[in-house]
């Protein structure tokens, strides 16, 4: 906000550009230790450092947090430090808005926030002007006042008719004015706690396989070739999870660059490529210029530029084969220009002709770079020969142990027997089953969200929530008979 001006238009005038991006700085990697922009207005990509995920989103999600911050006067994210306010965008989206006192919201508005401050990339708008249309359909939304106005003239000069107020409206002027005085020292008021641990901290049951994954890699940094790795194991098994553990070390420390894809966001070479330039979803109107951009980066001529933006924007279908196999190669070998490169494919439907023709690229040219697949089942296309360097790729995450499940329970909660085994029991060897069981007994009413691990629930509290296999039937009617009690605004 500090950098936005309006005159007496009015109209807003943009001071400075905290994400605009120098040509001599575009590069194909990723560091840890950069971060485009300013840490309290900044989007999870930036947090993370990742420049190729950067794009139009990212101002979109940024001015978001401003909007937040106009309506509710503080701003989304609250934490005791830049940093941890930082992790919290990584997985939540927007908060309830809370505005302040007397101002008028329209229906709806709360959606379309959410869409701007979506921590992924991919799940925002993909435009300014996709967010201008959002914004022009609540035009004629009805408008609400979630927050009671406040009398300015009874504030400033206290009350001095305060003899013509009921006990319930003095109640709630002094409420107000209480906020107005506190309002500068918000930022240290409302600190809150950190939020009650939803996941290990520590990668429990794939140790060895981690031991021996990151020593692999590390004798590969050394000796660079193409190679191929693929990880196998049921949704929830922790595939993911993983590789950040294996290969965010290594990219962090400067030996590595790295890339991650997810095969839902686009499955073919061209998007792949895209998603690698940092321009997957871009508009027509500006995938030129970002592509421009991102090749004049790497020290690439005009008359390669030209050729690879060509194909990347192409929408011929008659293109495809070789020659696509060609192209993502040398999009490759950008990357791997400067250091050895990893790219991720993550959650892979299926291995078809572009999955073998995206690794049989990088071997047929000896690129520095490795390839990791993570897939739930190993399916092939109708047609396709199983190649001989498949099997020896192949890692598969078998389920956890019972003594494992339960390592990893005690690290982010502290309950007492039988719960403890019935959950473990409950999530049969899966990392993820087991953390949607501790949030299924939350709702029972078993256990509460405590720092710094999950705690028993009182034991009274079993009066009270209803103990159903149908978890969300116990919550909904204590609700709604909270909601209905006539004591509900006392």
């Amino acid at each position: 906000p500090d950098n936005i001006l309006i005159n007496e238009g009015p109209e807003a005038m943009l001071l400075d550009f905290g994400v605009a991006r120098m040509k001599d700085r575009a590069r194909s990697g990723t560091s840890a230790y950069d971060l485009l922009g300013t840490v309290d207005y900044a989007a999870p990509e930036q947090a993370t450092g990742n420049r190729r995920r950067i794009g139009p989103w990212t101002d979109l999600y940024c001015f978001g947090i401003v909007l937040y911050e106009v309506i509710c006067g503080r701003m989304p994210f609250w934490a005791s430090s830049p940093v941890q306010a930082l992790i919290m965008r990584l997985d939540r989206s927007c908060p309830k808005l809370d505005p302040r006192p007397g101002f008028e919201i329209p229906d709806g508005l709360w959606e379309v926030m959410d869409k701007m401050l979506q921590p992924e990339p991919f799940d925002r708008f993909r435009s300014a002007a996709e967010a201008r249309a959002a914004f022009a359909s609540l035009s004629n939304a009805p408008l609400f006042m979630p927050t009671p106005n406040i009398d300015e003239g009874d504030l400033v000069r206290g009350f001095e008719r305060a003899e013509a107020k009921t006990d319930n409206e003095v109640a709630v002027h002094l409420k107000h004015r209480q906020a107005l005085l506190a309002a500068p020292f918000e930022r240290n008021r409302e600190k809150k706690a950190p939020p009650p641990p939803l996941r290990s901290s520590t990668l429990v049951g794939r140790d060895e396989m981690l031991l021996e994954l990151t020593k692999g890699l590390g004798q590969w940094r050394a000796t660079p070739a193409p190679g191929v790795l693929v990880l196998q194991g049921e949704k929830g098994a922790g595939k993911s999870r993983l590789l950040r553990e294996l290969v965010g070390p290594f990219v962090a420390s400067g030996e590595l660059d790295a890339h991650h894809h997810r095969w839902a966001y686009g499955a073919s070479l061209r998007e792949i490529a895209l998603s690698i330039c940092g321009a997957l979803g871009l508009v027509e109107d500006t995938l030129e210029e970002h592509l421009d951009w991102w090749f004049s980066g790497q020290g690439l001529g005009r008359s390669e530029t030209a050729a690879l933006s060509g194909w990347l924007m192409a929408e011929d279908p008659t293109i495809g084969g070789s020659r696509d196999g060609d192209m993502f190669a040398q999009v490759i070998k950008l990357c791997c220009r400067r250091k050895p490169f990893v790219l991720t494919i993550d959650s892979i439907d299926c291995f078809d002709q572009d999955a073998l023709a995206l690794v049989q690229g990088i071997r047929a040219r000896g690129l520095k770079t490795i390839v990791i697949f993570t897939c739930t089942e190993v399916t092939w296309q109708d047609g396709l020969v199983i190649p001989s360097w498949f099997e020896q790729a192949k890692r598969i995450l078998r389920p956890l142990k019972k003594d494992e499940l339960e390592r990893m329970l005690d690290t982010i909660a502290d309950i007492a027997e039988p719960l403890r085994s019935s959950l473990v029991r409950a999530a049969d060897g899966n990392p993820e089953r087991l953390l949607d069981e501790i949030q299924k007994s939350r709702r029972r009413g078993h256990v509460i969200p405590a720092w710094p691990r999950w705690l028993d629930a009182p034991a009274s509290w079993s009066d009270i929530v209803n103990d159903d296999e149908d978890d969300d039937v116990g919550l909904d009617s204590l609700e709604l008979s909270v909601l209905a009690s006539p004591d509900f605004e006392d």
